[in-house]
C-alpha cells in the first residue's frame, strides 16, 4: 500500500478507536498531577518541567525539563511519574513537545546553552515512546544559533519548530524519521517574529499550533506579545492576528503587586475552534471571528497556579504545566520555585 494511504488508513482507524474510547478515558483522568522538580544533581537543584504533551493512545502525559536532561511520563490514570528518557548531558534543555500518536513518536525541542550561551545549538528530538524507556529515533540539528522553543505537527506528521531568537520557523518532514538524507529545512520567515532585543532575556517565537482545519499555523511571539497566522500552503502569507476589543495580552492584567507579572504568550493549543494561550499567571481563550484566523475575541482565567508555562489537550480537557520558569530564569527576583511542580486541569467554565 502507498505509504500516504497507509498513514491515512491508520489515522482513520485509530481516530475511530479514540472516538469510542475517549469518554471513558477522559473520566479516568485526574484533575491534578504531581511532577517532581528535583534533578537529584547538586549543582542543578531545579529540573523545571517546562513542556507538556499528551499521548492519547497511551493515556500518558510527558513532561520535558529545562535542566537535568530528563523526560518523564505521568500515567494519566494513576498519576505515577517515571523517567521516560534520560539524556547523558544534564545541561541539555528540553522545551515544547508534541506527540504523533499513530507513530507513537514524541517530538520535542532541545537546546544546548552550555557550550556557548551566545550561540545556542538547537535540535529537534524524535523519541519512540512505544517502548520503555523511550529511545531516540533521530535528533535533527538546527542552524546555529537556534533557540528551539516549541513544536507542532500537521496532519501529515511534519514537524514545525519555533526559534525564540530568530526570524525563521523550521520544518522537519515526517519522512525524515525513516530517511536519513532528509533533515530540518526553512519553512516560514518574518522579521516580525523577532523579539524586542532591547529587553534583556526577551523571547520572540514561542508557542505554535495547527488550526483545526489543518490550513494554518498559529505562532506566538512573546515579547512584545503577538500572534501570527501562517498559511501552510503558502508560508509567505503571514498575517498578525487582530483582537476585537483591544490587546488580548493586556485586557486581564495579573494581580496588583505581583513582582513577576509576565503577560507574554507561551504555549498554544486548540480545543475545537478555540485557541488556548498559556502565560505565566493564567490562560487566555481566543475565539476567532472567521476562518482566516486573523481576528479573535478573548476571555481569560487566572484560576490556575502561578508559574504556568505550556498547555496541552487531553481527550476533552485542557491541562497546563506549572513550571515556575519565570522564577528560575529571573534569579534577581530572589524567589525560589515552589516544589513539587504539577500538571493541572483548566476548566473552561472559569473563563470570563
Amino acid at each position: 500500500m502507498n505509504p500516504i494511504l497507509r498513514m491515512l488508513s491508520a489515522s482513520l482507524v485509530a481516530g475511530a478507536l479514540l472516538a469510542v474510547a475517549a469518554p471513558s478515558a477522559e473520566a479516568r483522568l485526574l484533575d491534578d498531577y504531581v511532577v517532581d522538580g528535583d534533578t537529584g544533581i547538586p549543582f542543578l537543584p531545579f529540573r523545571v518541567p517546562e513542556g507538556v504533551a499528551f499521548d492519547p493512545l497511551g493515556g500518558d502525559f510527558y513532561a520535558t525539563a529545562i535542566f537535568g536532561g530528563r523526560i518523564t511520563r505521568i500515567d494519566g490514570h494513576t498519576g505515577v511519574e517515571e523517567t521516560a528518557y534520560q539524556e547523558q548531558n544534564p545541561l541539555l534543555s528540553f522545551a515544547g513537545a508534541a506527540v504523533a500518536p499513530f507513530r507513537r513518536v514524541l517530538w520535542m525541542c532541545a537546546v544546548d546553552v552550555a557550550t556557548d550561551p551566545m550561540a545556542p545549538a538547537g535540535q529537534v528530538y524524535a523519541l519512540d515512546i512505544s517502548q520503555s524507556p523511550a529511545t531516540v529515533i533521530r535528533a535533527f540539528p538546527l542552524p546555529v544559533p537556534y533557540f528551539c522553543n516549541d513544536v507542532t505537527l500537521d496532519w501529515a506528521g511534519n514537524a514545525y519548530v519555533t526559534n525564540s531568537i530568530g526570524p525563521a520557523v523550521m520544518r522537519v518532514p515526517a519522512a525524515a524519521l525513516d530517511d536519513p538524507t532528509l533533515g530540518a529545512e526553512p519553512f516560514a520567515f518574518s522579521l516580525d517574529f523577532l523579539p524586542d532585543f532591547s529587553i534583556p532575556g526577551a523571547l520572540g517565537q514561542n508557542g505554535i499550533a495547527l488550526s483545526p482545519d489543518g490550513r494554518k499555523l498559529l505562532l506566538a511571539r512573546s515579547i512584545p506579545p503577538a500572534l501570527f497566522a501562517i498559511d501552510l500552503a503558502d508560508p509567505t502569507d503571514i498575517q498578525q492576528v487582530q483582537f476585537v476589543g483591544g490587546d488580548a495580552f493586556g485586557q486581564n492584567p495579573d494581580p496588583a503587586g505581583d513582582p513577576i507579572a509576565f503577560l507574554a504568550p507561551d504555549g498554544l493549543v486548540f480545543q475545537g475552534r478555540r485557541l488556548y494561550v498559556s502565560y505565566h499567571q493564567g490562560v487566555q481563550e481566543l475565539t476567532f471571528t472567521d476562518r482566516s484566523y486573523t481576528q479573535a475575541s478573548v476571555r481569560s482565567t487566572t484560576a490556575v497556579p502561578p508559574g504556568v508555562s505550556t498547555i496541552t489537550r487531553a481527550y476533552g480537557r485542557l491541562y497546563v504545566i506549572d513550571s515556575d520558569v519565570v522564577q528560575v530564569t529571573r534569579p534577581e527576583l530572589g524567589i525560589p520555585p515552589t516544589l513539587p511542580n504539577g500538571i493541572h486541569r483548566v476548566r473552561r467554565c472559569d473563563f470570563q
